[in-house]
């Protein structure tokens, strides 16, 4: 999501011997690399949490994309005269890798590693030996792509649409035409996964299915989509609706709801920390909690099928 948190939720009272969360998607144990690739840093503690949840204690490597920095429209930069420590989007990077550590029992700390991916510089960052994560820090496109002025209305729905030729990040550290940053997302997968199984978590594209979702969202989904035509792996693709889940119904027990507001609860902390998050108004967001929704799964390039999709 890529709007300016309200509040934070408040504790659980729920102890931490709860039962493990299952997954609606059982993974082939070690041999299937989960990819969440999501556009902003709460996309997958709110719309993905039951499944990434699971994989992360259950051993599977989990590789972790995030394509925009989720700014909002706020300052890329501080100026020298604010009391702020971090900026916006710089806090909600934050509290996405935060939140993982929390699935991950707060086991490790994270180690960075500057690569070179199809001539751009990642900082590759590892949780322990099965969390990976990456942030290509693109600007954040607005809820229906126009962009904002703070990053001269630069849009992923812009450059998948042929508006813009590039975009760069908010860092100026990497620019991307359409087919560099589809090339890039690419040879990430690639490195991270090998020929192993791959699981691509993402958005529901399908506006029929997931209305009114985030422009970013969308095509943060359809990026991926396109790389995995080029890909030769076995490949199972579960696509989420999201904002559209406001109306939906709880599906998770209640266990797993409180683990789920645990870990908003550990994500929205730190927001409040850096004091873009009132904690004392209501948080809007918890209308999302206890909700996860697969809306289509399809399998590729794979042998037994059936058994791949239950």
């Amino acid at each position: 999501m890529s709007t300016l948190l309200s509040a934070c939720g408040g504790g659980s009272s729920e102890q931490d011997n709860t039962p493990t969360i299952e997954p609606q998607v059982t993974p082939t144990q070690n041999k299937t690399v989960q990819f969440f690739v999501a556009a902003h840093p709460d996309d997958i503690q709110l719309f993905m949490a039951k499944n990434a949840q699971f994989y992360v204690q259950h051993q599977n490597k989990n590789v972790f994309i995030l394509t925009t920095a989720g700014d909002g429209g706020e300052a890329i930069h501080l100026p020298h005269y604010s009391a702020m420590k971090k900026t916006y989007w710089e806090a909600r990077l934050l509290a996405h890798e935060k939140s993982v550590n929390h699935w991950n029992h707060d086991k490790n700390r994270i180690i960075s590693t500057e690569i070179k991916i199809n001539q751009h510089t990642f900082q590759r960052k590892q949780l322990g030996e099965n969390i990976v994560f990456y942030n290509f820090l693109l600007p954040d496109g607005n809820m229906t792509g126009n962009g904002f002025p703070t990053t001269q209305f630069q849009s992923l729905e812009k450059l998948y649409r042929g508006k813009i030729k590039t975009i760069s990040s908010i860092d100026q550290q990497n620019t991307y035409t359409q087919q560099d940053l589809i090339q890039t997302l690419s040879d990430i997968v690639q490195l991270e996964a090998g020929k192993k199984e791959i699981t691509f978590n993402i958005a529901e594209d399908n506006l029929y299915i997931n209305q009114q979702d985030h422009s970013d969202h969308i095509m943060t989904s359809l990026l991926v989509q396109h790389l995995s035509q080029g890909l030769d792996n076995c490949m199972l693709t579960n696509k989420f609706t999201e904002y559209v889940n406001r109306a939906k119904p709880v599906n998770m027990s209640n266990s797993e709801y409180q683990q789920h507001r645990k870990l908003w609860d550990v994500l929205t902390s730190v927001l409040v920390e850096y004091q873009y998050v009132n904690p004392h108004a209501r948080d809007p967001h918890l209308v999302w909690l206890g909700k996860q929704y697969i809306s289509s799964k399809s399998v590729v390039n794979c042998k037994h099928i059936d058994e791949k999709l239950r």
